[in-house]
């Protein structure tokens, strides 16, 4: 394993065998008919959450409709020894804007983020920032975050998995006029399965490695 130096990596176009079960499955979801309360909301996204901590499952046939990706994802070595313990269902609006943040719970740090978009939206920006996370004492952290200039700036092609950066401040912003649906999932290593549910939930303290921004380094492949 080398360091991976950055926010976002192509690393697999999927098949069309893989892709399918997964549209199959985002297109029949009743998004607008669903009680608000199964939905996780954040800014205009709509969420559908699998959590798949063992033994524990959540949503299944979301699961079941990423196990071909999934197998797919598996033949990249450094992801052949982990398990696909949390997979989303993201739907997001025309206009959304996901505030920005970062990713700070114990799963975040252990795990290797995939994303998979769905739709053919090329307006679908997802900024990126290493800039240290230190707030001047008073500052409400969301103002905080919303005054980070960004850095870099990606666009995923429709199709293929990506290697996410989420431990980084990002933000999504939707400029295109139709909802884009993606998919995203953590690949936790084997060697760390013994750990809780609420161990993997864990807020990180605020340690050195995090006021930094947590770097834009991962043990990832080169």
């Amino acid at each position: 394993m080398a360091m991976f130096d950055g926010f976002v990596r192509k690393i697999l176009p999927l098949s069309r065998e893989a892709l399918g079960p997964i549209l199959d499955w985002t297109t029949g979801y009743p998004w607008g008919c669903r009680d608000r309360s199964e939905l996780a909301q954040f800014d205009g996204s709509l969420h559908v959450e699998h959590v798949g901590y063992f033994p524990q499952l959540r949503n299944p046939e979301l699961f079941q409709a990423c196990g071909s990706a999934i197998r797919d994802l598996q033949t990249l070595s450094w992801l052949a020894d982990c398990d696909p313990v949390y997979v989303i269902a993201a739907r997001l609006q025309p206009g959304a804007v996901v505030k920005t943040h970062y990713d700070v719970r114990k799963r975040h740090e252990l795990s290797f983020r995939v994303h998979i978009p769905l739709s053919p939206s090329p307006q679908t920006q997802y900024l990126f920032s290493a800039s240290p996370v230190e707030p001047p004492p008073g500052t409400r952290l969301l103002s905080y975050f919303n005054s980070v200039r960004m850095e870099a700036a990606f666009e995923m092609e429709h199709g293929s998995a990506y290697l996410f950066n989420n431990r980084c401040l990002h933000q999504v912003r939707h400029l295109g006029q139709v909802d884009r649906t993606n998919i995203f999932m953590d690949f936790l290593p084997r060697r760390f399965r013994g750990l809780s549910a609420r161990q993997l939930e864990e807020k990180q303290p605020q340690t050195e490695r995090e006021r930094l921004c947590l770097s834009t380094s991962s043990s990832l492949p080169a």
